[in-house]
């Protein structure tokens, strides 16, 4: 009874997934029981990385994460199964890339 439901959230949590570089703003789509949309300037990210677990790395895939502080704490965004090639350029454009 349950597989359904966990079929359609895994299909909602991929669709809904996306990520959109704007003048020097990220933007990232995800869901965890809603969907949500955070904006966040490139001035403001405090960590970035790109992660890959075993079943990502086989197909080509990988999970792009920003961290950014705030006076309530840190949060941290993340796009799960980006094209690997596509996360290491979000990599890049978070630090390297002159404004």
């Amino acid at each position: 009874m349950l597989v359904p439901l966990f079929l359609l959230y895994g299909w909602m949590c991929f669709r809904d997934a996306g990520w959109q570089l704007e003048e020097g703003t990220f933007l990232f789509r995800f869901r965890r029981l809603t969907r949500t949309t955070a904006v966040v300037p490139r001035r403001r990210l405090q960590t970035a990385q790109v992660r890959q677990s075993l079943f990502q790395k086989r197909v080509g895939l990988a999970t792009f994460s920003v961290s950014v502080v705030s006076g309530n704490g840190g949060v941290e965004y993340r796009v799960v199964d980006v094209d690997e090639d596509v996360s290491e350029a979000l990599l890049i454009e978070a630090f390297w890339r002159e404004e």
